[in-house]
């Protein structure tokens, strides 16, 4: 499998994040894998691992569904 690490660290004052991928980005007719990993800032031991599926398809009119 070929993969990119990418990390975000958010910020320090908020305790929500976020990610923006950008257009243009992922290519059309392809499925991308995201791990997400969030630990307590509190306490580093207590850590939580999640993956979501990203599939790109290309649709006229443009639409993002969520499932």
């Amino acid at each position: 499998m070929n993969g990119t690490s990418l990390q975000f660290g958010g910020t320090t004052v908020s305790p929500k994040s976020s990610m923006t991928i950008l257009g243009g980005s992922l290519l059309a007719n392809q499925t991308y894998q995201f791990m997400v990993r969030m630990e307590n800032r509190r306490n580093s031991s207590n850590q939580a691992t999640g993956y979501l599926l990203v599939q790109v398809v290309d649709t006229h009119p443009q639409m993002i569904v969520m499932g």
